[in-house]
């Protein structure tokens, strides 16, 4: 009955973290989608701050923010649960921050390069 071959199996250990992260990933989209609903709703009456609002749209907002402060701890929580299964003080934590900060100068040499090609032409 063994059909799936073993190099297509996920270990127990890898499919806990690989479920924890899955859940983590919902908890953060929730919270984004409840943080725009409050930026949203506040540009629904034209306003800069919750303070302005007044009788329902106040309680409305009001439970918004709870919900995107209860989405906050349990995104908290659940990262300081995964924290140790993820970070192992190897070089490969940071390759993505170093990569990202390469090609950021290598962006920004060629958007200089091509301002001065601009310049050149320009008149």
């Amino acid at each position: 009955m063994n059909f799936i071959p073993a190099a297509h199996k996920i270990s127990n250990d890898n499919r806990l973290l690989r479920d924890a992260l899955r859940t983590r990933l919902k908890i953060v989209q929730r919270h984004t989608s409840i943080t725009n609903s409050m930026h949203l709703f506040l540009a629904k009456y034209n306003l800069d701050s919750p303070k302005q609002l007044n009788g329902i749209p106040k309680f409305q907002f009001e439970q918004l923010s709870k919900v995107e402060s209860l989405l906050k701890e349990q995104m908290l929580d659940l990262e300081k649960q995964l924290y140790p299964f993820l970070i192992h003080g190897t070089k490969e934590v940071w390759l993505p921050a170093w990569l990202a900060y390469r090609y950021y100068w290598q962006y920004l040499f060629l958007l200089k390069q091509l301002m001065l090609f601009q310049w050149t032409f320009r008149f």
